[in-house]
């Protein structure tokens, strides 16, 4: 048995787990490397993400897969990128599914969100603020932008999706 000093917390796990897969975002999701790369066992991985996050560590590793999918449309330049490649750069072979995934997220299409038919400013930012605090936060930060209420990331998303990105003001990329 290793002593309690020299265990590594399941925080710890979970954020190595999270940066390793997000290192690697065009390779399939797989717990066994994952936990061979970490040098944890599976229930030690699995016991860790369902502590922090409430998910198995796939579910929550392909939401971070989506966010970040979702941040490089919301930058994109529609005539540089396409939807499907940033799917795939990002490990979603199945553009289908990604599709439904990401609309059941965010509440629209990722071509949507590439196009800018849905273009407000800030994601993400002014947790525990009231909406209208954060409208008026967000008018501060963009006044370039004409900020509206968004809708809050869609109730049947996983619960940890939306405690990562709950927002009622504007759209912008993840920090």
């Amino acid at each position: 048995m290793i002593p309690s000093q020299q265990r590594e917390s399941r925080s710890d796990v979970v954020g190595r787990a999270e940066r390793f897969a997000l290192s690697r975002p065009h390779q399939p999701l797989s717990v066994a490397a994952i936990c061979r790369a970490l040098m944890v066992s599976e229930r030690t991985l699995r016991n860790a993400f369902n502590e922090i996050h409430g998910v198995p560590p796939c579910r929550r590793l392909r939401m971070l897969r989506l966010l970040h999918a979702r941040k490089v449309l919301l930058a994109g330049d529609r005539k540089l990128i396409t939807v499907t490649n940033v799917a795939i750069a990002w490990g979603f072979s199945e553009l289908g599914r990604f599709s439904v995934e990401y609309k059941r997220a965010f509440g629209e299409s990722p071509s949507q969100t590439l196009s800018g038919s849905i273009r407000t400013c800030c994601i993400g930012v002014d947790r525990g603020v009231s909406p209208t605090s954060r409208l008026e936060n967000c008018k501060a930060r963009c006044p370039e932008v004409t900020p509206t209420l968004a809708p809050p990331i869609s109730t049947s998303a996983p619960r940890s999706l939306r405690d990562e990105t709950s927002y009622s003001g504007c759209v912008s990329l993840l920090g």
